[in-house]
C-alpha cells in the first residue's frame, strides 16, 4: 500500500471526531432546553455547560487533526512510492 493510500485511511477517524462533535452540541442543545423548561433546573445547566465545553474541545481536535492528516497526505503524495521494494 502506498503512503498517499495510508494516509487517506485517517479521514474518516476525520469525520467521526467531527460527527462525535455535532452529537455532543445537539446534547448540549437538549440539555440546556430541558434545564430553561424547568427539569432538574442547575443540574442541567451544569451537564450543558459540561458537553457545550466537551463539544468545543473535540471540535477544535477534529479541526487540528484534519489539517495535519492533509499535511501528511500532501507530503506521502511527494514521496516515491516504495511498494515493492524490499529492505
Amino acid at each position: 500500500m502506498n503512503q498517499s493510500k495510508r494516509a487517506a485511511k485517517v479521514f474518516p477517524v476525520a469525520r467521526t471526531i467531527e460527527e462525535f462533535t455535532f452529537h455532543s452540541n445537539l446534547l448540549a442543545l437538549n440539555a440546556a432546553v430541558a434545564a430553561a423548561s424547568g427539569g432538574s433546573g442547575s443540574d442541567l445547566e451544569v451537564v450543558a455547560d459540561t458537553v457545550r465545553d466537551l463539544s468545543r474541545r473535540h471540535s477544535a481536535a477534529a479541526v487540528r487533526f484534519t489539517e495535519t492528516a492533509k499535511r501528511t497526505d500532501a507530503s506521502a503524495q511527494s514521496l516515491p512510492d516504495a511498494d515493492g521494494l524490499s529492505v
